[in-house]
């Protein structure tokens, strides 16, 4: 009997070095094991040669544009994860607070849960003459009272990730006799998923499109902006692809641009890439647009603001 056991114990030490020495277990069964030469699945990687973007995907107007359309902010308010849930009702009367001082005719947010914190911040933005127009599940958006809106609706964006399901909000908001239609997005998360957020992206601007068109909306108006999780490849592979530029790098004027937009919790404002965009199309130019560094320890990202104009 001991030999029997010593021989058993020997062979599973022998697995275990083999394991060692080049074979990986499943994940699942530890006595299933994979070939040596077994190469995991890469995460999609940036390709060797950089994406030729067109001229007008970085340039930015030579005479400041005369007609101020509307001003649109964006922010992902951190309220689905277990600090952003602590006084989140507390922390979205703040937030609206900051949001009125730049004068917004239009607030898009991301990570705003259903139920008591949705009615929290909706409570928060009509004391301050804001109502929402449109949004579930984590993405919303408001507009001063003042404003007609009509066509508001949410879908799911494809893509899905492992079940992930994630959605856009649309609607089209008439910003003083000049409609403006708005799709708010969150993109994926997960990391090493560039490819799949790009297709999110182009999935995302074909149902726009569609809506704004079934709106009787020039498609042109159309604005993008959301929580893209990405800082390069949805702008240069899905947005400029389908003729929609990043305030960021087009507007004609810029307050505190080169910052980073995800800071996360208690962090401090400083230089970076952001994942936070706002998006207009080629022929409708930015006048202007900034990130706030005020009042940053409201949420683990900052907030970005856009001007966009009346036409091109």
């Amino acid at each position: 009997g001991n030999k029997n056991m010593a021989a058993g114990l020997k062979a599973q030490f022998a697995s275990w070095v083999n394991g060692r020495n080049g074979l990986r277990g499943n994940g699942k069964d530890s006595y299933t094991w994979r070939p040596a030469n077994f190469k995991q699945a890469a995460p999609y990687t940036k390709p060797a040669k950089p994406v030729k973007r067109p001229v007008w995907a970085t340039a930015r107007p030579k005479r400041e544009p005369k007609h101020h359309w509307a001003r649109l902010i964006c922010h992902n308010v951190g309220g689905m994860n277990s600090t952003g849930t602590k006084d989140f009702g507390q922390r979205s009367i703040k937030l609206w607070a900051d949001y009125v001082e730049l004068k917004p005719d239009v607030v898009v947010v991301q990570e705003v849960a259903n139920g008591e914190q949705l009615a929290q911040f909706t409570v928060a933005a009509r004391a301050h003459g804001f109502v929402r127009a449109a949004g579930g599940n984590g993405r919303h958006i408001y507009k001063h009272r003042g404003l007609p809106s009509r066509n508001g609706c949410w879908g799911q964006l494809t893509p899905t990730y492992k079940g992930d399901s994630k959605e856009f909000a649309f609607t089209v908001v008439d910003v003083r006799g000049d409609e403006l239609p708005i799709l708010n997005l969150h993109l994926d998360a997960t990391k090493g998923q560039d490819q799949l957020r790009v297709n999110q992206a182009k999935n995302a601007l074909t149902q726009g499109r569609a809506l704004a068109k079934a709106a009787g909306v020039a498609q042109t108006r159309l604005v993008v902006a959301g929580d893209m999780n990405s800082e390069t490849w949805v702008t240069e592979r899905a947005l400029n692809a389908g003729g929609w530029i990043n305030a960021r790098e087009t507007a004609f004027r810029l307050t505190n641009a080169s910052l980073r937009t995800f800071i996360e919790w208690k962090g401090k404002p400083s230089n970076g890439d952001a994942i936070d965009h706002i998006y207009t199309h080629r022929d409708r130019p930015v006048r202007w647009f900034g990130i706030r560094k005020r009042n940053a320890g409201l949420s683990d990202h900052l907030v970005i603001v856009a001007d966009i104009t009346k036409k091109g």
